[in-house]
């Protein structure tokens, strides 16, 4: 089993979300989900991580896509 990474780091890590690839924005978004569901973080780091991500999400949803990309 994997340590989860601290809010801190993955808060940092979603501030580039729109420029990852696929991989790696995946990556970005387990980590998050990781973070939300555990119950030791605070929930100003919880709701943090979501505008972040969500954010990264609507950007996302904006960018031009290739056939073969699933978004």
């Amino acid at each position: 089993m994997t340590a989860t990474l601290s809010p801190e780091k993955v808060y940092a890590n979603l501030e580039a979300l729109e420029e990852a690839d696929c991989l790696q924005g995946s990556s970005c978004r387990q980590q998050a989900h990781e973070v939300l569901a555990d119950s030791e973080v605070s929930q100003s780091w919880k709701e943090a991580i979501c505008d972040r991500l969500n954010e990264g999400n609507q950007l996302l949803s904006l960018r031009a896509v290739d056939p073969d990309e699933s978004y």
